[in-house]
């Protein structure tokens, strides 16, 4: 880096620590969607959902800030691209999450609601309460194709891959009877007298043994996964009078709407992920000494007068860094607009990088607002050893606040 030139990111990275950035995102960002979909499980108040995911998005912004920090990216294309990606991979994590929280809260309630023989239309279509003639059906439904049974009327509420199976099953094979019933006559028949007094849940768990859809099931099929976010979004399951599905809570949002509101939250979490990234690629790295540089906060430490003409300064800021010293006055001295600084320096002193900023008092509240005038000039060991001493500071700055990067 040659004298009195800005910061400039050298573009360095490992192939190694872009591939566990990626890694680290998406675990930090899965943990941090968990904490977010356990507040909206217990929070029924839509609003403070929403100051929620502002929430998860800052985490995730200071998440992925010290994440390039530890895996030293200091290209700043290649830090976002890992970013996203490790986001991508914890937003389907988080969708799976949601995904498998929806179907215990409303999947298991509505089958503790209803017996197996009402909740299984095949069974309540296709048998009724009257038993007696049920051997005759078992051998029909193991030799009938479901197609020649259900062609006259009923196959328009199957899908057409559902008739392609339908013509090469049985009735049993194609409503999945050995597993919902039983593999012999008389265990069908007992199963099906339990379906009438036992309500789904118990019957399907308990009685058959089903296994429960695991978090994993979820994940590893993402087309199931598709097809239940697609039917969420068709039902809905918050109104505008609360963040949850209520059956007497009101219109649910659903279709449209909710596409839009899922894509509003998904562009907030990512935003400040993408700008915590960004910003922490391009602070100040030292090559020569393979580290960041140490932030120096020098805002209460030093004032200058804004000089006449900001345009000319900047020039001659670049020519020379020691301009600077022209415009210094007392920290105490009220000044309506003033100039601050604070820098980025090396281990060795060497290498430093200088910003310049232009407060003014703001009259309605009395907080300074900002801009920058100079952002990461280098300015050499000489440079900073005059400004400490100015200050009757030693050069090792003790007494000058350090804010984490």
């Amino acid at each position: 880096m040659g004298e009195n030139t800005h910061y400039k990111e050298s573009g360095k990275f490992s192939p190694a620590g872009a591939v566990l950035m990626v890694l680290a995102t998406a675990v930090c960002g899965g943990a941090l969607f968990w904490l977010y979909l356990l507040f909206e499980g217990w929070c029924t108040i839509i609003y403070l959902n929403v100051f929620a995911a502002v929430a998860v998005s800052f985490a995730l912004g200071f998440v992925g800030g010290k994440i390039v920090r530890a895996f030293k990216m200091r290209n700043t294309v290649v830090a976002v691209a890992c970013a996203v990606v490790g986001f991508l991979l914890a937003t389907y994590f988080k969708w799976a999450l949601y995904d498998y929280n929806d179907l215990k809260k409303y999947g298991y309630e509505l089958m503790e609601e209803y017996t197996a023989y009402d909740y299984y239309d095949e069974l309540n279509m296709l048998f009724d309460e009257d038993t007696n003639d049920f051997s005759e059906r078992y051998e029909v439904y193991h030799q009938a194709k479901a197609y020649e049974l259900f062609s006259n009327d009923s196959t328009g509420d199957f899908t057409d891959e559902d008739i392609a199976t339908m013509q090469k099953q049985t009735v049993w094979q194609f409503f999945d009877f050995d597993k919902l019933l039983g593999k012999d006559e008389s265990t069908a028949k007992k199963s099906l007298e339990k379906s009438y007094t036992m309500n789904a849940y118990d019957y399907t768990y308990d009685y058959r043994d089903y296994d429960k859809t695991g978090l994993f099931d979820i994940i590893a099929h993402p087309s199931d996964l598709w097809n239940d976010v697609k039917s969420i979004n068709e039902e809905g399951r918050w109104s505008y009078k609360s963040s949850h599905s209520s059956r007497d809570n009101g219109s649910l949002v659903n279709g449209t709407l909710l596409w839009i509101v899922w894509g509003g939250e998904f562009v907030l979490l990512l935003a400040f992920l993408v700008a915590g990234v960004s910003n922490a690629s391009k602070k100040p790295f030292i090559e020569s000494e393979d580290d960041w540089a140490e932030y120096k906060n020098l805002k209460g430490a030093y004032r200058f007068m804004v000089p006449e003409d900001i345009k000319s300064f900047k020039t001659s800021m670049e020519q020379s860094p020691y301009t600077l010293f022209d415009y210094q006055t007392a920290v105490t001295q009220f000044l309506p607009t003033y100039m601050v600084i604070d820098c980025y320096v090396s281990k060795s002193g060497n290498e430093n990088y200088l910003t310049v900023y232009q407060q003014t008092i703001n009259p309605k509240n009395k907080n300074p607002d900002t801009k920058v005038l100079v952002k990461n000039l280098f300015v050499d060991g000489d440079f900073m050893n005059r400004l400490y001493s100015l200050a009757n500071f030693a050069p090792q700055m003790q007494n000058v606040q350090q804010t984490p990067q």
